[in-house]
């Protein structure tokens, strides 16, 4: 059970983060962009997306080769969640710092687009937060679930 409840936490992280950029709650910064600002502005979701979805993937297989690699050690299910979380997160959060983004929005904005810009970031934050809590979640009741399997054999 803790598998399923661990998948669903993750697919409700991944559907928040995906809401902060394909969702609506950008319809009044995206009325005050130009056709230009506006191409540049769907760029950079696009390629924000891409490396939030590459930084989770290699999160997990980092996370489940190392939880997987402790087999050999006497840790409690509970020991293999936190270490699956802690290993998951830091590597997903790291890739996503770390990597270089090739356009910042914000470099393209006027006076009169900051304000709009500066309410939809603080939304997107917020959601992001909310994502990332499920996230958390959903990590270490996988990584529980996956050491409880490896304790039993």
């Amino acid at each position: 059970m803790e598998w399923l409840l661990g998948v669903v936490f993750l697919i409700v992280m991944v559907i928040v983060i995906i809401l902060t950029t394909r969702g609506n709650s950008d319809a009044a910064f995206v009325k005050t962009l130009d056709p230009i600002q506006n191409q540049i502005y769907e760029s950079i979701k696009r390629e924000r997306l891409r490396i939030f979805m590459r930084a989770t993937v290699i999160g997990l297989i980092v996370g489940l080769s190392v939880v997987l690699a402790t087999k050999k050690y006497m840790l409690t299910p509970l020991d293999r969640g936190c270490i699956f979380l802690a290993t998951t997160f830091a590597i997903q959060y790291s890739w996503y710092t770390l990597t270089p983004k090739k356009n910042y929005m914000v470099l393209h904005l006027n006076k009169e687009q900051l304000q709009p810009w500066k309410r939809l970031t603080t939304y997107n934050r917020r959601l992001y937060n909310i994502g990332l809590l499920f996230g958390l979640v959903g990590y270490f009741l996988l990584g529980y679930y996956i050491g409880s399997r490896k304790s039993n054999s």
